[in-house]
């Protein structure tokens, strides 16, 4: 009862009875229901358990005084605790032990998810200047929610130099530090042309870009991940233009040869065109087409797998998209050596190679909905000719292998040619495929179920099929994917 609770406070003010204390309200709180709960949480002393954290030498103590702090404040209105407490947990941000400063920052997370102006009362600066302090913590769970914190609030701060100073003293503290900084202000200036421009009159953005001048190849490969998310907002690509980075990597890649580009280096280059080039096909692909011809040629001549696994995926990638096929579809004769390549490294790759191959192909050959046009279709429907001989039995010849994940990734293909007329035909005029497809001993497991059905569902809607397997597809429809037949009517069949 809340009586009970009032006589366990008074003996939290006693050393020599607080951790029974502490003891016996965790146990009313914890075993108390819905609505009692909030009751108990709002008349608990906050002020008291918070005075139980200052003995730091009792770690039982702080951890349980920690444990009903987090009850209490998660049962109190949102970001109650941080205006009636401003100073508690303000100081429990300087604490000795991790887990006090993590249920603090916890609960001034959960605040700032609510409403951030209440961190840009210059009031507060001390305040956030411990916050960025906690990013340099060396417990990445301390630093990791100091980091969500600022991602919300930190743009107003920006032009301050005390917070500018307690960001650079974060940053001088190591690489990892540096790291999340960076990281922070990258989250930042893709929300915005205007974040992005306050973040850059702090010449914090021309630091990591000059990162990429030392030779630490764990740091290139941060700054590279870094540079990817900034480039995809049109703010960062327009800066990263401007200053050389997209032909500085180029020249990298373009000069794999001659240069000493380390093995990790390359795939990170490669991701990173990849996903501007998704994100913008022309503009990439006019304006930086030799690095176009050299993933070709790195497909084409079989380089060490992981560079011909990256490669596989940004083609993949590239012409996942409209714009990134009739992209790729000028690059004609390219796309019919690579395309020919891809058939036999389905055919005889490494398991690895394979699958990728398959998921290269399937982002080829399949099309948005919304952007099915004649010309993308003829398109598809030419690339997945250019595979092999017979391409849809070759398919499906991998959908029957005994492998879940390649008869997957083949069910897919056939699912994305499925839905486009050219490809409904290739199956329909296939009774080998249709009876497959038809037959539910074939798939053992959920997901092969799922496929099939999806594919036997893209097949129903093409316009003029034959009555009879117009019926016995609909059948198969309203039974569902997971349908299971009857024992007797196998056994007839088997006869």
């Amino acid at each position: 009862s809340v009586m009970a609770l009032f006589k366990y406070q008074e003996n939290l003010k006693n050393q020599d009875t607080r951790m029974e204390a502490l003891n016996d309200i965790k146990q009313q709180l914890t075993s108390a229901r819905g609505s009692d709960i909030a009751e108990y949480a709002n008349s608990i002393k906050i002020p008291l358990l918070f005075e139980c954290l200052e003995n730091d030498e009792n770690e039982e103590q702080v951890d349980l005084a920690c444990d009903i702090l987090t009850i209490c404040m998660d049962n109190l209105t949102l970001g109650e605790t941080l205006t009636r407490y401003p100073d508690a947990l303000e100081k429990s941000l300087s604490h000795k032990h991790d887990i006090v400063r993590q249920m603090s920052l916890k609960e001034i997370l959960r605040a700032a998810e609510i409403n951030t102006n209440y961190f840009h009362d210059m009031s507060r600066r001390n305040l956030v200047a411990k916050i960025v302090d906690c990013v340099g913590h060396n417990n990445l769970s301390v630093a990791h929610v100091a980091v969500n914190i600022l991602c919300l609030i930190l743009m107003p701060w920006l032009t301050n130099s005390q917070i500018l100073s307690s960001l650079q003293n974060v940053m001088s503290r190591g690489e990892i530090q540096r790291f999340r900084v960076y990281e922070i202000l990258t989250q930042l200036a893709i929300k915005s042309k205007e974040n992005f421009n306050k973040i850059e009159k702090t010449s914090l953005l021309s630091k990591l870009l000059s990162e990429l001048e030392l030779q630490d190849e764990l740091v290139q490969l941060n700054v590279i991940e870094l540079l990817t998310q900034l480039a995809l907002s049109d703010q960062g690509f327009n800066y990263l233009e401007s200053k050389g980075v997209f032909n500085h990597f180029a020249l990298q890649v373009e000069n794999l040869d001659k240069s000493s580009l380390s093995p990790l280096i390359l795939p990170g280059l490669l991701k990173f065109f990849g996903r501007i080039a998704h994100a913008r096909p022309s503009a990439m692909l006019t304006q930086y087409k030799n690095i176009l011809l050299r993933i070709f040629d790195i497909v084409l001549n079989s380089y060490d797998e992981t560079l011909l696994l990256v490669s596989l995926d940004t083609i993949g990638y590239l012409g996942a998209t409209k714009e990134g096929k009739l992209a790729l579809n000028n690059n004609n004769d390219s796309m019919t050596r690579f395309l020919r390549k891809l058939g036999t490294y389905i055919q005889n790759g490494s398991t690895e190679i394979r699958l990728r191959s398959l998921d290269c192909l399937k982002h080829l050959v399949e099309i948005d909905p919304s952007d099915t046009t004649n010309e993308i279709q003829t398109i598809t429907e030419n690339w997945f000719n250019l595979l092999c001989e017979k391409p849809v039995d070759f398919i499906f010849g991998i959908c029957r292998k005994p492998f879940p994940d390649v008869k997957l990734a083949a069910l897919s293909i056939l699912k994305a040619i499925a839905c486009q007329l050219w490809g409904a035909d290739l199956i329909v005029n296939n009774p080998g495929i249709i009876e497959y497809l038809l037959d539910r001993r074939t798939e053992t497991f959920k997901e092969g179920k799922q496929a099939k059905f999806d594919i036997i569902f893209a097949l129903n809607q093409i316009p003029d099929l034959d009555l009879d397997l117009r019926q016995r597809l609909q059948l198969y429809i309203a039974e569902g994917p997971f349908y299971v037949e009857a024992l007797t009517e196998i056994a007839i069949e088997g006869e």
